[in-house]
């Protein structure tokens, strides 16, 4: 299986916190508990390609237990080619991606582009984070810094066709 991680906001001054997450459709929750400085969780196992919703509330006492509202579902998809592998069809738009994890940035090769690209940087929930119109270049420096520690899509899109590759921030 493969797993995503999910990021939120911090600002809780909660004994601890509640992670759910289940797959799209099912009425099960899991739960995971965090700690409350912390502004992300990995959940591993995921199978790919399969669309998945989270939610989070904090814990204010444990005993007796008072708890907030859980936040608004969050949805994403897991990629389906697990791993970190570059996206390519013959004579088609091919994506690289490097280094890959990155910390302050990571360059994306373009190949077999038909028109103008536009790159984007992208949350596991769809958010877009950054967009560069990269033109015709072959070669986009994707600046990471800025980015909270996790997993985000780069997408590229050369208005024919679009490729994903999944980019991995590290500390």
């Amino acid at each position: 299986g493969t797993g995503d991680a999910l990021h939120w906001k911090g600002g809780s001054s909660a004994q601890k916190l509640v992670v759910q997450g289940r797959l799209a459709g099912t009425d099960n929750w899991l739960s995971y508990n965090a700690a409350s400085t912390t502004l992300g969780y990995t959940i591993t196992g995921l199978a790919p390609g399969k669309k998945y919703q989270w939610r989070i509330a904090a814990v204010c006492q444990n005993v007796p237990l008072i708890m907030s509202d859980y936040s608004a579902v969050q949805e994403f998809t897991t990629l389906t080619a697990p791993g970190l592998r570059n996206t390519a069809d013959e004579n088609g738009l091919a994506l690289t991606l490097s280094p890959n994890p990155a910390q302050d940035a990571t360059t994306l090769t373009i190949k077999n582009a038909k028109g103008n690209v536009t790159v984007q940087v992208i949350s596991l929930w769809g958010k877009t984070l950054w967009t560069h119109l990269a033109g015709k270049n072959t070669s986009v420096s994707i600046p990471v810094s800025s980015l909270e520690r996790g997993t985000f899509v780069i997408s590229a899109n050369d208005g024919t066709q679009s490729k994903t590759v999944r980019l991995i921030k590290a500390e």
